[in-house]
């Protein structure tokens, strides 16, 4: 529906409504995976904001041509879009403000200003938990667990997941919880914690699904993957790997999480320690497993 408006609405002057239009779609790219498309979206968003006199979706166009660059690590790229946008959402968006000062705080972090960084994302989490607001809030929350991670506190890393789920859910943001879900899953399992991480990445399989995310899905399964590797159940490891690789290469996206890079290359190397013969046999069949089945599979003992 949102790509229809925007057919109709390409020939014609800048307007507010095209510009919700694209940044609407560029919420549903960024979910999807598509992060080029993304980008395109949030600058189509920022251009017409711009052209129209609006600073509000302006700031948006801007935070989220931000947020892309941040998600894809270009970290150079990242800093002036979200410099515009608290310029362009002042005080007259607090929404708006605070969001892009949680992203800014967690690229200083990713640039190795981690004090200040954290104490950014801090200081947009007070501003969003006075204003009531549910989706900042989880994701500043979500910024500072990931901070804590780094820094190897996993116990705090676990506590303000919890945090940004439960903010989350308040308001119900699917693709949201689902990313909360999958980097649970992930610290659970550097904290060594494998029931909760397997919960969490089936959690984070299950929502992903429900918002047709196909990257978010694979990422989830190739969570459960590591899970059934670190419980030594190498051949089911290797099936549900291969599983989330036939699925992401049918979509033509890349699954892979900067919490664990090396996890596919582990997952491959526990082939040696397969029969010959058996595994070709979990490849090939692998690769027609969907993801209910491989939600079936991990919930067998």
């Amino acid at each position: 529906l949102v790509d229809d408006v925007l057919e109709l609405a390409a020939d014609r002057p800048p307007s507010r409504g095209r510009a919700l239009a694209s940044l609407a779609a560029a919420m549903v790219s960024i979910t999807t995976g598509e992060i080029e498309r993304s980008l395109a979206e949030w600058t189509a968003g920022y251009d017409d904001g711009i052209a129209i006199g609006d600073d509000e979706v302006a700031a948006e166009g801007c935070m989220g041509m931000g947020y892309v660059h941040l998600s894809a690590g270009n970290l150079d790229a990242a800093m002036e879009p979200l410099e515009r946008a608290l310029e362009l959402s002042g005080d007259e968006s607090p929404y708006m403000h605070s969001l892009s000062l949680a992203i800014k705080g967690m690229l200083l972090f990713q640039l190795g200003h981690h004090d200040q960084g954290f104490a950014m994302v801090e200081e947009a989490l007070k501003v969003q938990r006075q204003q009531k607001d549910c989706e900042g809030g989880g994701i500043a929350w979500s910024f500072l667990a990931s901070m804590s991670f780094a820094r190897g506190d996993l116990v705090k890393a676990r506590e303000y997941y919890a945090e940004s789920l439960a903010t989350f859910e308040e308001v119900g943001d699917r693709p949201e919880i689902a990313r909360v879900h999958c980097e649970t899953g992930w610290t659970a399992l550097a904290d060594e914690d494998v029931p909760a991480a397997r919960d969490s990445f089936r959690r984070a399989v299950l929502a992903y699904e429900e918002v047709g995310s196909v990257r978010g899905t694979g990422l989830g399964m190739l969570g459960l993957a590591a899970v059934e590797a670190a419980e030594g159940r190498s051949a089911r490891a290797v099936t549900i790997a291969e599983a989330a690789q036939a699925l992401a290469d049918r979509a033509g996206v890349v699954c892979d999480h900067p919490r664990d890079p090396g996890v596919v290359e582990r997952i491959e190397a526990l082939k040696v320690s397969i029969p010959a013969g058996t595994g070709d046999g979990l490849v090939a069949g692998a690769s027609g497993l969907t993801p209910a089945a491989v939600l079936d599979l991990v919930s067998q003992t």
